[in-house]
Order: C-alpha cells, then sequence, then structure tokens
C-alpha cells in the first residue's frame, strides 16, 4: 500500500464533494433500491437503512440523484444520494486545506473535514461521523432504529 488516502469524488449539484473510501460500504444506482424521502430510509437488499438527503443539507434545491452511497460511520450506518461519480483520488494523508470561512456560502462547513483539489477545482471531504451525528443524522436514525 502506498500509504495514501483514497477519496471518492462525487458531485451533488454544482459541488465537488469527497467522500474517504474507508467509510463506504457500497455505491449503487439508485434505480436499484426503494427510497421514501418522506420517511428518510432507503431498503437495500431487504434492510431499512436512514436515509439523509444530502442535496438539503447543501441548499440544493434540484436533486438529479443517480447513485446511492451506503455509509458508515464509527457506529452507524446510512445512505445518501448523488449526482454523479468521477472516481477515486488518491491524496495524502491529512492533505488539504482547513475549510475557509469565505467558502461558508458554498457548503455547510458543520460536514466539512478538509478541502482537497480534483483537476484544479475545491472538492469539500465530507466528514462522515460529523454528517450522521448531525441534527438530521440523529434523527434518521432514531426514527428508523433500524440498520444492516
Amino acid at each position: 500500500m502506498n500509504g495514501k488516502e483514497k477519496i471518492l469524488i462525487c458531485k451533488i449539484c454544482d459541488f465537488l464533494i469527497g467522500f474517504e473510501v474507508k467509510f463506504i460500504n457500497q455505491v449503487i444506482q439508485k434505480k436499484q433500491v426503494s427510497i421514501n424521502i418522506k420517511e428518510g430510509i432507503v431498503e437495500v437488499g431487504g434492510y431499512i437503512i436512514p436515509y439523509l438527503n444530502i442535496f438539503k443539507l447543501f441548499r440544493c434545491n434540484e436533486n438529479k440523484s443517480k447513485f446511492i452511497l451506503l455509509l458508515n460511520s464509527e457506529k452507524e450506518n446510512f445512505a445518501i444520494s448523488i449526482s454523479k461519480i468521477f472516481g477515486i483520488f488518491q491524496v495524502e494523508p491529512g492533505k488539504g486545506t482547513d475549510v475557509a470561512d469565505r467558502l461558508n456560502k458554498f457548503f455547510l462547513k458543520n460536514y466539512a473535514k478538509r478541502v482537497i483539489l480534483f483537476n484544479e477545482f475545491p472538492a469539500v471531504v465530507i466528514d462522515t461521523n460529523k454528517l450522521i451525528y448531525s441534527k438530521v443524522g440523529k434523527s434518521r436514525i432514531e426514527e428508523t432504529g433500524k440498520g444492516w
């Protein structure tokens, strides 16, 4: 192993975001799962999984999602949807900059771990634990009480 972190670079509306591969359980095409956005759940292979509408967290009205990411944190599993996948990008551990206040208007700082450059554009690496333990994340897990 080369010691680099692997980041899956994705797109939500006009935002580039990344997830550390170690927190991704599965990537599924949206048409292969049953999503109930109102109740905040996804059914995959007979399992009910809490679903977080990350489009709302990024203040994005357009939800043209094509993929579902099944993510894990330290204690819980959950699903989100994304529009596009660019691929896996390798970076040095800890590389990237802290989230600058001037970038706050583009995303919610509370869910960002750091910002890295992908093809000369900033991509926000999402802190999976902060996302799931957010107010929205906790409520979804408590409501469903289920996971895989």
